[in-house]
C-alpha cells in the first residue's frame, strides 16, 4: 500500500484549493473537541493520516480582532498561563481563525512532560492539528485531508506555535514515537468531518500502555508513610450514577500524596457518591467526585473492575462530569510491518 502511494504521480494543488473559500459560517461560541476512540494497534491504510500523540492540555484557540483565546476543555481561558503562545498567534496572519491542537511543554531532556506542563513552564508550545474555522468558513463539515492541507497552508510557524506532524505510515510513526518517549499516536480519516465535542471511531489513539480517565469519589487511608492515602477509589459516570471501578493504591509518590491528600480534604462529603455499596479493606473517606485521575491499567475484570491499576496523573484539563466508561479498544483495518529505516527517518523529524 505504502509503495503504490510512493508511485503515485505528483499532483498539483490549485491555488484557490490551497486557502478556503465560501460563505462565512460563525461558530458556536463553546467549542468541545473532537476526541478519539481506544484502538489496540497502529495500521497503515492509505485512508488513515496519522500524528503523534502528545501529552498535554488540549485546547481550542480563537484568534479573531486582535485578540487570542485559549481554552480548555473544560472551557477555561488559558492565555495568562501561557502568554507567550497568546503573543505567537495573535501574530498570525489572519483576521479570525479557531484552530485545534495541544499545549505541550517539556523537560530538560527536551520530552514532553505533564509535570512541566503543571508548572505552566515558559516552554510551552501549542501543536495545531486542526483548522475548524478560518477567515469565518466553518470548515468542520469538510474531509480532514483537506482540513490539515488548509491548515499548513494557512498556519505561520513560530518558536511557541507548531503544526504537528502527520504521515501515513501509522506504524512507523508509533515505533518512532514511543522511542522519543511520547505517548503513542492517533490515526484519523482522510474522510471524516470534524463531530464536535463526540468521540469517534474515525479518530483512533494507540498508545503505549492502556490509561483511561476517572473521576475520584473517594479515598481510603494508608499506614506508615502512606498513612495520609491508602488508595483512591474511582469510577464514571453512567447516566446520574456514578459507577464504581476500582480502587488505586500504587503509582503515588510523597510529593503526589501530599498534594492529592489536600486537594481531597477540601471536597469531603458524609455519604457514598457511588451508586454501589463498595467491599473495601479499609475505612472510605468520601469526597465530592469533582476530580479526575488518569489510571494505568492491564484490563477490566469479570466484574467489571480494573486490574492492576496505577496513578498517573491528575487531569485538571478535564471535567469530571464528562468521564464515561472508556470503550474497549477496536481492532484495526489491517497492518503492514514498518522498515527499521522508516522509524529512523521519522525519528529525525519528530
Amino acid at each position: 500500500q505504502l509503495e503504490h502511494l510512493a508511485s503515485r504521480p505528483a499532483q498539483r494543488t490549485p491555488a484557490l484549493r490551497l486557502v478556503p473559500a465560501g460563505k462565512g459560517s460563525a461558530l458556536p461560541a463553546k467549542l468541545e473537541p473532537m476526541q478519539a476512540e481506544l484502538g489496540k494497534v497502529p495500521f497503515n491504510n492509505p485512508e488513515w493520516i496519522w500524528e503523534p500523540k502528545l501529552d498535554g492540555y488540549r485546547a481550542i484557540a480563537r484568534v479573531s480582532a486582535g485578540r487570542v483565546e485559549l481554552r480548555s476543555r473544560k472551557g477555561l481561558d488559558l492565555v495568562a498561563d501561557f502568554p507567550a503562545v497568546a503573543r505567537e498567534l495573535l501574530a498570525q496572519s489572519v483576521d479570525a481563525m479557531v484552530l485545534d491542537g495541544e499545549l505541550v511543554a517539556f523537560d530538560v531532556t527536551g520530552k514532553p512532560s505533564f509535570g512541566a506542563m503543571q508548572s505552566r513552564s515558559a516552554s510551552a508550545v501549542y501543536y495545531c492539528f486542526d483548522l475548524l474555522s478560518f477567515e469565518g468558513i466553518d470548515l468542520r463539515a469538510r474531509p480532514y485531508a483537506e482540513r490539515r492541507r488548509f491548515l499548513a497552508q494557512c498556519l505561520l510557524p513560530s518558536p511557541r506555535v507548531q503544526l504537528v506532524h502527520a504521515q501515513v505510515d501509522g506504524v512507523a510513526l508509533h515505533a518512532a514515537a514511543i522511542a522519543s518517549g511520547l505517548e503513542g499516536v492517533v490515526g484519523k480519516r482522510r474522510d471524516a468531518p470534524y463531530e464536535t465535542g463526540k468521540r469517534s471511531a474515525a479518530w483512533v489513539k494507540v498508545k503505549a500502555t492502556i490509561s483511561a480517565d476517572f473521576v475520584i469519589g473517594g479515598y481510603t487511608k494508608g499506614n506508615n508513610s502512606r498513612a495520609a492515602l491508602g488508595a483512591l477509589l474511582v469510577g464514571y459516570w453512567e447516566g446520574r450514577k456514578l459507577r464504581y471501578a476500582s480502587h488505586v493504591g500504587s503509582g503515588f509518590d510523597d510529593r503526589a500524596v501530599r498534594s492529592i491528600r489536600k486537594r481531597l480534604d477540601e471536597l469531603q462529603r458524609t455519604s457514598n457518591p457511588f451508586s454501589e455499596k463498595i467491599a473495601l479493606n479499609a475505612p472510605a473517606v468520601w469526597v465530592e467526585p469533582q476530580l479526575v485521575a488518569e489510571v494505568r491499567y492491564q484490563d477490566w475484570t469479570d466484574d467489571g473492575h480494573l486490574r492492576a491499576p496505577v496513578f498517573l496523573r491528575l487531569r485538571e484539563d478535564l471535567p469530571a462530569k464528562a468521564i464515561r466508561r472508556p470503550a474497549q479498544a477496536t481492532q484495526p483495518p489491517g497492518k503492514v510491518p514498518a522498515p527499521q529505516s522508516a522509524v529512523d527517518d521519522i525519528l529525525r523529524q519528530l
